[in-house]
């Protein structure tokens, strides 16, 4: 429980640092963009977590709402559906529903899930 909330902190951190001079997103091996604009997928994977994310939505979307559309849609369990942060946890995605997701409108961006020990 500690890491998961060490975890979301660091993805708040991360997001709230988001600045115009960083790009906006990282190329990724194997990727077929689907759109013209993809979401940014942040990070970089960690062995053994390499296909789970975290899924964060623009301000004002439901996210409990949006996040049942998706799973239905690309017919994935999210592990975590955060009410604080608009973001969802889901493990095992693969590359088609990750470039899936990365051009729906609702998606702001989507970032690697990691390992955080604690201090």
């Amino acid at each position: 429980m500690v890491r998961s909330i060490v975890a979301l902190l660091m993805l708040v951190l991360v997001a709230a640092c988001a600045d115009s001079q960083f790009p906006r997103a990282l190329p990724v091996a194997g990727a077929q963009t689907l759109c013209a604009e993809p979401a940014p997928l942040l990070g970089e994977p960690v062995d053994g977590l390499e296909d789970d994310y975290f899924v964060c939505f623009h301000d004002g979307v439901n996210v409990p709402e949006e996040a049942a559309r998706l799973a239905a849609k690309y017919g994935f369990t999210p592990r975590w559906v955060y009410g604080i942060i608009p973001c969802l946890a889901a493990r095992d995605l693969s590359r088609e529903i990750v470039d899936g997701l990365r051009c729906e409108p609702t998606v702001d961006h989507l970032s690697y899930d990691g390992r955080v020990d604690a201090l």
